[in-house]
């Protein structure tokens, strides 16, 4: 949805986004194929861009990070011990 409201805002875009998650709900359509047929999104995004935003493996966000940071931080709290 960030990416879609840098072009359209940041309302415009959760609207759309929003429309596209109730409609795979309610039809036999995938939350990507929706987005694919929407002008809205195809004016501003290609449909590699919308493949590649759509794929669990690419929106795991900062979870490495708070990953990471919670190893680090636990293994520090081991040394206090």
């Amino acid at each position: 949805m960030m990416v879609l409201a840098e072009a359209i805002g940041r309302q415009s875009a959760h609207e759309v986004v929003g429309e596209a998650a109730r409609d795979a709900l309610d039809s036999e359509r995938s939350f990507e194929e929706n987005l694919l047929a929407d002008d809205r999104v195809t004016d501003v995004l290609s449909e590699s861009e919308i493949e590649a935003l759509t794929d669990p493996i690419e929106y795991t966000g900062v979870a490495d990070e708070i990953a990471e940071r919670t190893v680090a931080a636990s293994l520090h709290e081991g040394d206090e011990r």
